[in-house]
C-alpha cells in the first residue's frame, strides 16, 4: 500500500510525529493537529522511544543540576552541552524556555537553583502525563515493549525527594536485562518473520548509493534479529526501530511520520503510511505576511 494523501484510517504515530505534537513550534503544532485530527494513537515501542530520547536525558540533566558543585542552571547546562549527545543537548536548548524563561527563574542566580530542580521535575512529570492521556493506546501492540512505560505521577517535585524517584524511574528504565526479561521480542519474531524478511529483501534490492548506507545498516541487524535469538535486544531494537514500527503497526491504522525511510518499509510490509514534511521544511514553506 502506497503512501496517502490524507488521513483514511485512525493515525498511528511515529515518533517524529509525536515529538513535533510534543516539541514543535506552535504554527507547526497547529499544522499537524489539523491534518492528522484529534485520534492519536501512540504504540509501546514509541514510547519506549520517547522515554528513551527525551525522559532519561531530561532526568541526567536534572542529576546534573543537582551536583552540588554546579551552582546555577547555565553551569549545568554548560556541563551538559559538552558531555553529552548533540540530540540530547538540542532537547534541552528547545525546552529550556519553558522551564526556565517562562517561569522567570535565572540561570545565573544560585538561589534559584533549586526552583530550577522543582521545575525541570514538574516538567518531566507533565511530559510523561501529556504522553499518557493525550495519545492512544491502539489497543493492538505486536511488540509488548516492557521498556519505558513507567508512570512518572507519583513523582515529587521538592528537589530531594524528586531525586529519589526520578533516579528510581532511571535504573527501571536503564535496566535493560530486567526489560528484556519481559520482553516478548522472541514470541514478535517468530510471528512476523515474513514481514521481517521482506524489509531485509526489500533493503536488498536498493542500490550502493550512499543515501542508502542507513537502511541496508539496519537491516543487516534486521537480520541478525531474526537469525539469531541471542542478538535479540533493546540495543538491536533501538537500532532497527524504523523497521520494527513499521513491522509492529496496527495494519487497520495509517502510521504518520516524517521520515522517508518509511517508504521502503512500509511498502515492504504493505502498510498505509504518510510521510509529512519536517517543521523546518514545513516552516521555509511559508509565505511571508
Amino acid at each position: 500500500m502506497a503512501q496517502t494523501a490524507k488521513v483514511t484510517k485512525l493515525p498511528f504515530l511515529d515518533s517524529t510525529i509525536l515529538r513535533g505534537l510534543v516539541f514543535g513550534t506552535k504554527v507547526y503544532k497547529s499544522h499537524l493537529a489539523e491534518n492528522i485530527g484529534p485520534n492519536r494513537y501512540v504504540g509501546r515501542f514509541v514510547r519506549m522511544e520517547f522515554a528513551r530520547s527525551v525522559i532519561v536525558p531530561l532526568i541526567n540533566f536534572f542529576n546534573t543540576l543537582s551536583m552540588s558543585h554546579m551552582k546555577t542552571v547555565e553551569e549545568a547546562e554548560k556541563a551538559w552541552s559538552h558531555s553529552f549527545s548533540m540530540g540530547e543537548v538540542k532537547l534541552l536548548l528547545a525546552l529550556s524556555a519553558s522551564i526556565f524563561d517562562a517561569q522567570k527563574i535565572s540561570r545565573v542566580d544560585p538561589a534559584k537553583k533549586q526552583r530550577g530542580l522543582s521545575a525541570l521535575a514538574t516538567t518531566i512529570k507533565a511530559l510523561n502525563r501529556e504522553l499518557r492521556l493525550k495519545f492512544k493506546d491502539p489497543g493492538e501492540d505486536r511488540t509488548m515493549c516492557a521498556r519505558g512505560q513507567q508512570s512518572l505521577q507519583a513523582v515529587s517535585v521538592e528537589p530531594r525527594q524528586a531525586r529519589d524517584d526520578l533516579n528510581r524511574i532511571l535504573d527501571e528504565i536503564e535496566d535493560v536485562k530486567k526489560c528484556r526479561q519481559s520482553c516478548k521480542i522472541d514470541s514478535f519474531v517468530a510471528s512476523h518473520s515474513k514481514e521481517i524478511g521482506r524489509c531485509i529483501k526489500a533493503a536488498a534490492a536498493l542500490s550502493d548509493a550512499k543515501a542508502n548506507d542507513s537502511a541496508r545498516k539496519m537491516s543487516d541487524k534486521l537480520q541478525l534479529v531474526l537469525s539469531d535469538a541471542a542478538e535479540r535486544s533493546c540495543a538491536t531494537c533501538t537500532g532497527t526501530g524504523d523497521a520494527m514500527i513499521s513491522v509492529s503497526a496496527p495494519r487497520a491504522m495509517q502510521l504518520e511520520t516524517t521520515d522517508r525511510s518509511f517508504h521502503l518499509w512500509c511498502g515492504a510490509v504493505k502498510q498505509d503510511y504518510r510521510v509529512h514534511d519536517g517543521e523546518l521544511k514545513y516552516l521555509n514553506g511559508l509565505k511571508e505576511t
